[in-house]
């Protein structure tokens, strides 16, 4: 086998069993980690390391002089204490970048399942190892009595498919599949796969239109073709489901009749009970379109295979990277697979019981009891690496957590944002219904009604207070997608803000929505919308200057001003001074049929142009107090809808008093106002 160079931007990492006899030296800087947990990591050059120990008598020190002279260690490679996930001491190899190299040494990890070398196979890692791996966690959820979280019945608003795909052998050829789509039957229950994936972009599938049902295909699909006409992706699920023994997959595409709106509306309504009744959801998290595949010929192929001394093997790998093994802390979009900036994904998976993940270069399962993974590694968060129920605390997740997740993820058609969660709507709904002769919960464009008014008896400040944070440019979809105070209405990294309230300023008065159409899914898309707020308001001014400061914002500089500024009392409810503001995405300059200027959000340029002042207004929502930036006024900063007519939201907007943190609520509700937001 040839030498791999393991250059100054890889990583490697061991797994030292217990009764191994280590030096003195090895000995008290990994105790000593252990010791002072996750901070106090201990780094020391590679030589230095060497020389201080005792190479004859340490077994750690001999496995890295080893996995030095096999792959070729970079000099100044760093060594690094860690915590492993699994593992009672663990020793990394490190520097920066996050292509990396494992090397394990503990013998139990690699008796247990270990990758193929790379495979020219269109089936890739889909190894006997890997079989085995997807065999074993189904059959271990199952049949294990402790698994009872993972029993779901079919219980309350289960809306079954219309369609599944039956897979069969042709012929005397077991390897040869063919698809047919049959309708569903109640035998057919929790007998299915599911698949979750990304179809790729608009563009793609304009260039290449993959296989797909729809009045033309119908016919074809129902007499069945072979698996081999299949995308990709596709044909891969197939594979899996047949070395699982599952005779039926839902695939959406091939599922739901794409030029039938009536029956796609009926269909998507569905995901909840699709998902949460499968038996097993395959997740192709490495792929990238239909067309790409997710069974990876290269994934973890070891690329050193050695004994030493004492009794086990040397074994080097690629460091697994996704899915398990992301680390958060880096916030960088190259360390996600495709999957985890797509929309419809993500309720796919929170919806499903049992999830096996094809990430970049690991096969990683999870259900409601118990989480595993083939290449054995610790993770770098134990978070992710627990299972679901177990993060969740056995209770619902609160719906404010579920969006900074999902608002970044992008859409083939934009329409589809809010149908993409209409499936963990209808869940979130069942699971907090009210007692009997309570109002039912009211669905708002991706809110819930109760939560938009901010309350003292809740540490949160209403589901109305989010704020973009940048790390993706913020933007306004051409599309109509939901009302401007709805999240919903923006695509970036969006929070909600942390100002735990102790004045309450604003009341909604009414809240509503158009379906689209009129009589559609209440949980799905919307055509128009509107919030009305009494409150405090506040006029402002607003202009745009060009930024011209090397690495500035992504957007031309936009400033507000309060009208009144710092000065008179008696034309202000209390003396304010901007503290921050963050905008919702680009906006432009507008002028009325009366002349006056306004400004409204941007759908057609991807950054701000410069213009002067533009009248605007602030709805002051609540007062309180923030961990990290002591007391404010939390508002929203009004524009107008491009025809002038209704108020739109464009940015949150933090104040602070400049007399003291004395509210004169009197004083303020002086200033009430009632506006529309649409």
């Amino acid at each position: 086998m040839d030498h791999a160079q393991l250059g100054k931007d890889e990583l490697t990492w061991a797994l030292v069993q217990e009764e191994w006899p280590l030096c003195s030296d090895c000995d008290s800087r990994i105790q000593h980690f252990f010791v002072g947990g996750s901070s106090n990591r201990v780094t020391f050059e590679y030589d230095e390391f060497v020389e201080a120990c005792n190479v004859t008598e340490c077994a750690l020190c001999s496995a890295i002089i080893e996995a030095r002279d096999e792959l070729i260690l970079a000099e100044n490679t760093t060594l690094v204490a860690g915590q492993g996930a699994r593992s009672q001491r663990l020793i990394t190899i490190e520097t920066t970048s996050p292509s990396m190299l494992k090397i394990d040494i503990n013998r139990e990890f690699l008796d247990s399942y270990k990758f193929d070398i790379k495979s020219d196979d269109e089936h890739g890692n889909l190894t006997p190892e890997v079989v085995s791996f997807m065999k074993t966690q189904l059959s271990l959820c199952l049949s294990d009595p402790s698994h009872t979280k993972c029993r779901v019945d079919a219980g309350f608003g289960v809306e079954w498919p219309a369609r599944l795909l039956h897979i069969s052998s042709t012929g005397r050829d077991r390897e040869a599949l063919e698809v047919r789509l049959v309708n569903f039957q109640d035998p057919m229950m929790g007998s299915f796969a599911a698949l979750s994936y990304c179809w790729g972009s608009r563009e793609e599938h304009e260039r290449n239109t993959p296989l797909q049902l729809n009045a033309s295909t119908k016919d074809l699909l129902r007499a069945g073709i072979p698996a081999s006409r299949l995308p990709l992706t596709l044909r891969q699920a197939v594979a899996v489901c047949r070395q699982l023994d599952l005779e039926y997959i839902w695939i959406d595409a091939l599922c739901i009749i794409q030029d039938d709106p009536s029956d796609w509306m009926a269909e998507a309504k569905k995901m909840a009970t699709v998902y949460s009744m499968a038996k097993i959801t395959i997740i192709a998290t490495g792929a990238a379109s239909s067309y790409d595949g997710f069974l990876k010929s290269d994934v973890n192929s070891a690329w050193l295979d050695s004994p030493f001394v004492p009794p086990a093997r040397l074994v080097a790998q690629r460091y697994c990277t996704s899915g398990f093994h992301t680390n958060r802390r880096l916030h960088r979009p190259e360390s996600s697979d495709p999957i985890d900036s797509r929309g419809w994904t993500y309720q796919e998976e929170l919806l499903s019981t049992r999830l096996l993940r094809f990430t970049t270069d690991d096969v990683q399962w999870q259900c409601n009891t118990h989480s595993a993974c083939v290449c054995g590694q610790p993770s770098w968060n134990e978070e992710l690496y627990r299972p679901r129920d177990e993060r969740e605390s056995g209770k619902p997740p609160e719906w404010r957590d579920l969006m900074p997740h999902f608002s970044h993820r992008s859409f083939t058609f934009a329409v589809d944002r809010l149908p993409a969660l209409a499936g963990l709507a209808r869940k979130y709904a069942h699971e907090h219904r009210p007692p009997p002769g309570k109002p039912d919960l009211v669905y708002v464009a991706g809110n819930w009604q109760h939560q938009l008014q901010p309350s003292t008896a809740s540490p949160h400040c209403g589901m109305l207070a989010w704020k973009s944070v940048h790390f993706l440019n913020p933007s306004c979809y051409r599309d109509y997608v939901a009302p401007s105070f709805s999240w919903a209405s923006i695509q970036g990294y969006l929070i909600f803000d942390g100002t735990v309230p102790t004045v309450v300023l604003s009341e909604v008065l009414d809240v509503g929505t158009t379906l689209a159409p009129p009589r559609g899914d209440p949980f799905g898309r919307v055509s128009d919308g509107f919030v009305s707020l009494r409150g405090p308001v506040i006029p402002c001014h607003i202009a745009a200057v060009q930024n011209d400061e090397p690495g500035g914002k992504w957007f031309t500089r936009i400033t507000i001003d309060l009208v009144a500024g710092d000065g008179d009392r008696a034309n202000m409810p209390q003396r304010l001074r901007i503290q921050n503001c963050y905008w919702d995405c680009p906006v432009s300059w507008g002028e009325s049929p009366k002349g006056d200027a306004f400004v409204h959000r941007s759908v057609t340029e991807p950054e701000t142009a410069s213009f002067g002042k533009a009248m605007a207004k602030i709805i002051v929502l609540l007062y309180g107090n923030h961990e990290d930036q002591g007391s404010r006024f939390v508002g929203l900063v009004l524009g107008r809808e491009p025809d002038g007519k209704r108020h739109q939201r464009l940015a949150l907007v933090m104040m602070e008093s400049l007399d003291g943190p004395v509210v004169d609520v009197e004083k303020l509700n002086q200033f009430n106002q009632v506006v529309m937001i649409a």
